[in-house]
């Protein structure tokens, strides 16, 4: 009986480690997913300032006042 409680608690470490990789994995990815939308969308903002005559980006911040 303790060799199975044994094989279980370490069954469940196994368990509980890969959750927690693949909870890691997920949040990576949605981070590098919102960075790029978010470099993407300033990218545009500057793209837009500059075809507009406004290159000078200390009119306001970019990222903070959009």
């Amino acid at each position: 009986m303790a060799r199975l409680e044994v094989a279980l608690d370490i069954v469940e470490r196994e368990i509980n480690a890969r959750k927690k990789e693949r909870l890691w994995i997920e949040h990576k990815a949605y981070n590098d997913v919102y960075e790029a939308h978010e470099f993407d969308f300033n990218h545009c903002l500057r793209q837009v300032l500059f075809h507009y005559e406004a290159p000078d980006e200390s009119i306001f911040d970019i990222n903070k006042d959009v």
